[in-house]
């Protein structure tokens, strides 16, 4: 691999390799030098388990013979992917020799992108279905929905491949596109999974085919984040809005709600709960951000409203789970916790929260939604 990476004729280096892969703390916005991958890795010259070592290691043989570096774009669902792989990468080459440091922070282009594709995760049902569609015992098949785009700011630091003849656009910032994305993608993804989870549903399309929840979801991305979000040239929202929907419903296609309720620590400070900042502070409606937010604290008690226990996948889990069982039907103990800022200070909002909190457990999914929707059906859902 570092011979190909150290080729002249390598121009881009793309990464998917997850938002933990990059070991940013999410407080600091630096380089986690002190995680056992990291240290291992530096300690290491042959076995390494990260990313950093392979791409400082290959920028150093480049270096030293005279050829140009290659350009490292991040595919990663991150907030701005080109500052978290560059951040990452001179990070860790500072650790083995600030020089080289110094001449990736100045030579090589970190540009940052957006990809939209729902890629469920591997499991018995996708390999399943690979081996009877086309006779292949794949053990690790990627499954996709046909749906794909993906945006690239236009930063490179070699030649640039002609990418956009396979429908790729190149912009001078993604930022506009990739709030669009994770606001009304991810965020809406992070509710049906604690929604979802909490009624008992497995996949996806289980839980979008409830028609109350579909209700709610639909509502809440046109008329709580949709307005929240910045125009972007090109783009149609409330389109954007329609086809996720659709994908969002596509059996063939459905996530593992285990999957998308995973890392709330990490997924709604950014995704979800920035829009409840901005709807708060612009005295917005926010009332469904909020039922999301309140499932998602019903979700960390570990069992859901039937009592069977739920996994929580999430690096602090335990912390979160003490401080949402503490309170109960209080939620202040849990939202003194740094993920939430100061949503806390919001008049009136950790009442609300508490409410929902109660209705959810008491009430249920279904009647709890039911409650806080509007439509020209508003009569039928109140049912």
């Amino acid at each position: 691999m570092l011979d190909v990476l150290a080729d002249d004729r390598t121009k881009v280096v793309s990464l998917t390799i997850t938002g933990n892969g990059y070991y940013i703390d999410g407080h600091t916005g630096q380089f986690d030098d002190a995680h056992d991958d990291v240290r291992a890795d530096l300690n290491s010259t042959r076995a390494f388990s990260t990313a950093w070592p392979f791409l400082a290691e290959a920028l150093d043989r480049r270096r030293r013979n005279g050829i140009a570096p290659f350009t490292v774009l991040s595919c990663d669902n991150l907030p701005d992917s080109g500052k978290a792989s560059r951040t990452a990468l001179v990070s860790f080459a500072a650790l083995r020799d600030e020089s080289l440091a110094h001449w990736i922070g100045q030579n090589v282009a970190f540009p940052s992108s957006m990809v939209d594709r729902i890629t469920p995760k591997t499991g018995d049902a996708e390999m399943q279905l690979v081996e009877s569609s086309f006779g292949i015992a794949d053990k690790a098949p990627v499954v996709a929905e046909e749906f794909r785009q993906w945006v690239i700011e236009d930063t490179f630091c070699n030649d640039r491949p002609p990418l956009e003849e396979v429908g790729v656009e190149f912009v001078t910032d993604v930022s506009a596109h990739k709030l669009v994305k994770t606001r009304l993608l991810n965020g809406i993804h992070s509710a049906v999974g604690y929604l979802g989870t909490l009624a008992g549903y497995q996949r996806t399309h289980e839980a979008m085919g409830d028609p109350v929840i579909y209700s709610y979801v639909e509502q809440l991305m046109r008329e709580e984040v949709a307005p929240l979000l910045p125009a972007v040239p090109g783009l149609d929202v409330d389109a954007y809005c329609t086809t996720v929907l659709d994908r969002l419903c596509n059996p063939r296609i459905s996530d593992q709600l285990s999957r998308l309720a995973g890392r709330g620590s990490v997924k709604m400070p950014s995704y979800l709960l920035p829009s409840l900042h901005e709807a708060a502070a612009a005295g917005r409606p926010r009332t469904l951000l909020t039922l999301a937010v309140a499932a998602w604290i019903r979700y960390l008690w570990g069992y859901d409203l039937n009592g069977a226990a739920i996994e929580i996948q999430d690096v602090q889990g335990d912390l979160l789970t003490t401080l949402a069982t503490l309170g109960k039907y209080n939620p202040s103990p849990l939202l003194r916790h740094e993920l939430f800022g100061d949503l806390r200070m919001v008049p009136d909002l950790v009442h609300e929260l508490g409410q929902l909190v109660h209705s959810l457990d008491t009430r249920g999914v279904a009647p709890t939604l039911r409650r806080y929707l509007w439509s020209d059906h508003r009569e039928l859902l109140r049912r």
